[in-house]
């Protein structure tokens, strides 16, 4: 790694430009969830109040398996999605993600209260400085398929 990137990796989460959250009412359809993604460009929506998750993916795996867009979300949603403190590092996040097999982390604040949500691409981003199709992102793929 070049110092540039290191000093990327090492960038707390609370620096990175991640998107503010994303929250629909726990009531939400995934026609609700898909609008709001389509709206914000977000790749994951926060239902209720606490750290439930729908992600792009549960949706397309909702529509896969015949769900309608007027069903509830909180039933592809994750109810206690993993989260990270903001103070970790992108490094740290990616690394989580990775060993956890999710693309989505929820980032909370000292308190635990929700502030965001960081994703692969986000934290991948941060620490190899682009992830325009880079040779790595094909393998991760495959390796993130196979721990489901």
């Amino acid at each position: 790694m070049n110092g540039r990137r290191a000093a990327e990796a090492s960038t707390p989460l609370s620096e990175l430009e991640l998107s503010p959250p994303v929250w629909l009412g726990s009531g939400a359809t995934i026609g609700d969830v898909a609008q709001a993604m389509t709206e914000t460009g977000s790749s994951a929506v926060m239902l209720g109040v606490g750290p439930a998750i729908v992600t792009e993916h549960d949706v397309v795996r909702a529509v896969a398996l015949g769900h309608t867009a007027d069903e509830p979300a909180r039933t592809e949603a994750t109810a206690d999605a993993f989260a990270i403190e903001r103070s970790a590092s992108a490094l740290e996040a990616l690394g989580t993600m990775l060993r956890l097999g999710v693309r989505h982390l929820v980032v909370t604040d000292a308190g635990g209260k929700p502030c965001g949500v960081v994703s692969l691409r986000a934290a991948a981003k941060a620490v190899f400085g682009s992830v325009e199709a880079p040779s790595w992102l094909a393998g991760l793929r495959v390796a993130l398929r196979s721990e489901h």
